[in-house]
């Protein structure tokens, strides 16, 4: 699991974050929610490695001090935990059975627990002086949003994948399909917002 955070996000600092700035997309943040929610608290320090091992992957030709490594890692795995627990706090199905499963997965999971790691990583960032005071809301929301966009794009994804079908292909109802393109306009009206 932690390998794969840090394969993650090796692959969207590589090719998506232009001269080392946040991503539009952060797809880590959705496979780390994803991974608390299936496995457990357990996968929270799991979390912390593959954030501490990226951290550290990404600045050892700059040398950044280790602190605020830990610090962002930390900053990863506590917002991880923090959506599991708000979305298991809030009788949230992880199958998305529901257009109101998807929608809590999006605001408790997404926007809300985001905040966690954006704030904690952005405070890093000014503490190590990479940003000066003035630009830590800004760093604060990029951050956030390729946070958001993480979860929304991947953690369904991942819930939906590891779900087995009870039964041979059924066709789905006009309920279901109602329901299908009613999340997939939210994720694109989110998208569109972050």
């Amino acid at each position: 699991m932690a390998l794969v955070y840090a394969g993650l996000s090796w692959l969207i600092h590589r090719y998506f974050s232009p001269q080392g700035q946040a991503s539009i997309f952060f797809l880590a943040s959705g496979w780390a929610l994803a991974a608390v929610l299936l496995g457990g608290r357990r996968y929270v320090a799991a979390v912390f490695a593959g954030a501490l091992l990226a951290n550290v992957m990404a600045h050892v030709a700059t040398s950044a001090p280790l602190w605020s490594d830990l610090l962002r890692a930390g900053g990863s795995a506590l917002a991880a935990g923090a959506g599991a627990w708000l979305l298991k706090r809030s009788k949230f199905d992880d199958s998305l059975a529901s257009i109101n499963d998807f929608v809590r997965l999006v605001a408790l999971g997404g926007a809300l627990a985001c905040w966690v790691s954006a704030t904690i990583g952005s405070a890093g960032l000014l503490l190590k002086g990479s940003i000066v005071a003035a630009q830590f809301w800004t760093s604060a929301l990029n951050w956030w949003m390729g946070d958001v966009l993480g979860v929304v794009l991947l953690t369904p994804l991942v819930l939906l994948w590891r779900a087995t079908p009870a039964a041979p292909y059924v066709r789905p109802s006009a309920k279901y399909l109602f329901e299908a393109v009613l999340a997939f306009a939210w994720m694109l009206l989110v998208a569109g917002i972050v």
